[in-house]
């Protein structure tokens, strides 16, 4: 009898045993699909962030690079002979005329130059364009009367000319207040006493001027000076685009034996207003 008894409580046992081992594994079967289905739920949530932050356009982007100072020679063969009977002789007329306020003396002779080259749509949404920085005067040192010409094909389409720094370079920038425009970043520079600074001045043209958005600093260096602490710091400069653009600063000490290490996160910026007044040349 007593045989017969342990024999029914050891079924029993063994019974409940795997009630208890059924019910744990879907228990956790359970908590694994909740971990999935919640795990699930956060990526489509950060994948539909991801995707509103760029059809808004509000996503960051790098407009410019200063610690690239590759500053490559621009295609000007094919310009030089427009230029020659048509832009310096048209910018020489423009800086003669009252219409240029000028705050340095001019000397139409000296050498002309192209100093950069950009492409995009700069005056007009869809238009394919190049525009086409050059150096009309150097009128004291660092600075120079300079011109932006933005041509369609070999049709020049507008004509600009300010007094300015010595601009040595153009940027295509990708449409950061989402008008379907490109801007353009000027780049100038200039060395005293061993100190050298770089800036750019991001500006939109449009037939009738030029609005600037504002100047930055993108490098500087002591390492022709004197000082016995050198300093080489460069800056990535980003944009983020919802309504009025907002911008942003990585600086990156190029000093740095690991550069990844000497480079900070990028910061908010305000750009400074630039002083520079853009003509219309006709």
């Amino acid at each position: 009898m007593r045989g017969t008894f342990d024999r029914q409580r050891e079924r029993k046992i063994t019974a409940n045993s795997l009630i208890g081992i059924i019910a744990i594994a879907l228990t956790v079967s359970s908590c694994s699909n909740a971990a999935k289905t919640t795990e699930s739920a956060s990526d489509k949530a950060q994948a539909a962030e991801s995707e509103k932050a760029s059809a808004s356009g509000s996503e960051m982007i790098m407009i410019f690079d200063g610690t690239d100072n590759k500053v490559s020679e621009p295609e000007t063969a094919n310009l030089e002979n427009l230029f020659k009977s048509t832009i310096y002789p048209a910018a020489k007329k423009y800086w003669e005329s009252d219409d240029a306020s000028l705050e340095f003396e001019v000397d139409p002779e000296s050498e002309h130059s192209i100093e950069g080259v950009a492409e995009g749509s700069f005056t007009e949404s869809g238009k394919k364009q190049k525009a086409v920085l050059y150096r009309f005067s150097e009128t004291g040192h660092g600075f120079c009367t300079n011109g932006i010409v933005v041509m369609e094909g070999d049709n020049v389409v507008a004509h600009y000319a300010y007094q300015g720094g010595a601009d040595y370079s153009l940027t295509s920038i990708p449409d950061i207040n989402k008008n379907g425009k490109n801007e353009l970043a000027i780049e100038g520079g200039s060395t005293n006493q061993g100190e050298t600074e770089s800036s750019i001045n991001i500006v939109e043209l449009s037939s009738g001027g030029v609005k600037s958005f504002g100047s930055t600093t993108t490098a500087s260096d002591n390492e022709g000076s004197l000082d016995e602490k050198k300093v080489n710091e460069a800056y990535q400069i980003f944009a983020k685009s919802s309504g009025e653009p907002e911008y942003f600063a990585k600086k990156v000490d190029l000093l740095a034996k690991d550069k990844a290490s000497g480079a900070a996160k990028p910061e908010p910026i305000k750009l400074e207003k630039s002083e520079i007044e853009f003509g219309l040349v006709r």
